[in-house]
Parts: C-alpha cells; structure tokens; sequence
C-alpha cells in the first residue's frame, strides 16, 4: 500500500506553465494562419509553441534543477542530446523564426510556406513529444 503522491519540486511543477505557454501560442498561430495576416509572427509562434513543449519534456526528463535549459543555447545542447531524433527540426524552426524576426529584407512566408513548416518538421515534434508523454493537448 502507498501513501499520496508526494508533491512536485518546484522546478518540475514549471512544465505544466510551459505546456500552457505552448498551448497559448499554438492557439495564436492558428488564429493568424486562418486569417493568413501576419504570417512572419505566425511563424514565430510556430517555433515558440515547439520552444515550451520541447522545454516541458526536458524538464520532465531533468535529474535535478542544473538539467534544465535557461537560455536557447542550453536548449540546443539539450535537445541534441536528449531529443536527438527533433534536433534538426528544432533547429529549422528556431532559424526560420530568427529570420523572420531580425530580417525585415527576407521574403515573407506564404501560408502554403507556413503549413509546410507546420505539417513537417513542427509536426515531427510534436510527434516525438507526444511519444515520451508531453502532448499538445490537454
């Protein structure tokens, strides 16, 4: 027989925020790509709702607090690690939002462009969470 759960470390009860976040976004990137307006923020919230989920995951699966990513380099070197298999998507996604951000001179995305990123790797990401526990949706 056992007792109650015992409750969450405090940095672990931090993947549920992070599964809400990207649950915020995903529901923000759905709203512009259905309106097909402002696609190049579309697509950073495309790569932001990956960043939270790939963030809970490595949470879930940290040791101790010094195993959690606090900046984006961390998260590279996380998930080329520990989510090997998402890591060259991870990375497209991180670049394509980066571009879209700080280079006002690069085309924008098209909504074919944005459901390709969306339905390739974003999916492959999402897949490969959902494997090890971490889902999209509630």
């Amino acid at each position: 027989m056992s007792g109650p759960t015992p409750p969450l470390p405090p940095w672990k009860a931090a993947a549920a925020r992070h599964l809400d976040r990207a649950r915020q976004n995903y529901q923000l990137y759905n709203k512009l790509a259905a309106e097909g307006v402002h696609l190049d923020w579309a697509v950073t919230l495309l790569f932001y709702t990956a960043l939270h989920l790939v963030q809970a995951c490595l949470i879930d699966l940290a040791a101790d607090p010094s195993q959690v990513p606090r900046d984006h380099a961390d998260r590279r070197y996380y998930v080329s690690t520990r989510l090997n298999p998402i890591f060259h998507d991870y990375r497209f996604l991180e670049d394509i939002s980066r571009e879209m951000r700080y280079h006002p001179d690069r085309p924008l995305p098209t909504l074919e462009q944005l459901r390709r990123y969306e339905s390739e790797p974003f999916t492959r990401i999402v897949t490969e969470l959902r494997s090890r526990g971490i889902s999209l949706t509630p």
